[in-house]
């Protein structure tokens, strides 16, 4: 959600107003590196959550032995160290907002003002990405024959979302350190695919996760029916020989009180 807002709606700020570090004082430096730490931090977040999936499907012992309970707080911790050494340890950062051109420049100032740090960190990521998400196309190929068609083209249409996500990290290199990062358009295209790659996981989530799927449809079916439709929606048959039937008295969503049980045998 930082990421989200750093990228897009104080990007839109600045390009609206016109604020930059010429005009508006040094905080913009500062800003930036904090864009900057939440950048990094997102990027190796990023490779943690592909290594944590693609060992569900490798070896779930292992997956539930480097990420289950507390060890969660080891990753973040981790993922703070990674972020918070780059920022420290990049010599001479100066990172601006230009916006003229609508995106963020992050340089450091030497002779030679390239953002090392920058550019491994999205080519590695992008590398390593690929990686896990092509071996977990193949291990889910592999998977088709023991589940349903359906699950698998979900899973598969979402690994493939989060690779085309996993693409838009060589975006930044392309504008900041490539000759034709100086077309006027590319500041613009860097950042819509910027906020493209923090939104995806959240349309991913709401488009093709079953759970969320069932609540909203419940959600508006709630909305939109009597009580006494409710009421009747609430009979459930369990097998051919039994059945139960729950009435339900629904005061508004997740306010329902439950008015009786009853079994009936044939």
């Amino acid at each position: 959600m930082t990421n989200l807002v750093n990228c897009m709606l104080m990007a839109g700020i600045f390009t609206l107003f016109d604020i930059q570090h010429c005009n508006s004082g040094l905080w913009i430096i500062s800003y930036g590196q904090f864009v900057m730490f939440f950048w990094y931090a997102y990027c190796i977040a990023n490779l943690i959550l592909a290594f944590n999936r693609l060992f569900e499907f490798l070896n779930k012992a292992v997956s539930k032995f480097l990420f289950e309970g507390k060890r969660c707080w080891f990753w973040l911790l981790g993922i703070f160290v990674y972020a918070a050494s780059l920022c420290a340890f990049a010599p001479k950062p100066y990172y601006f907002y230009n916006a003229m051109a609508g995106v963020w420049y992050f340089y450091w100032l030497l002779p030679d003002p390239t953002n090392y740090y920058h550019i491994f960190n999205n080519i590695i990521k992008l590398g390593l990405m690929i990686c896990c998400y092509i071996l977990m196309l193949i291990l889910l190929k592999k998977k088709m024959s023991m589940t349903s068609s359906s699950v698998s083209d979900v899973q598969t249409k979402a690994c493939l979302v989060a690779f085309a996500c996993a693409a838009g990290n060589i975006t930044y290199v392309v504008i900041s350190y490539m000759p034709m990062g100086n077309s006027p358009v590319t500041g613009a295209l860097g950042e819509f695919l910027w906020g493209v790659q923090h939104s995806a996981a959240g349309f991913v989530y709401i488009t093709m996760n079953k759970s969320m799927l069932l609540f909203i449809s419940r959600f508006h079916a709630a909305k939109g029916l009597s009580d006494e439709e409710k009421a009747r929606d609430a009979l459930q048959i369990i097998d051919p020989s039994h059945c139960v039937i729950r009435r339900h008295l629904y005061q508004g969503w997740y306010s329902r009180s439950t008015l009786e049980y009853m079994q009936i045998t044939r």
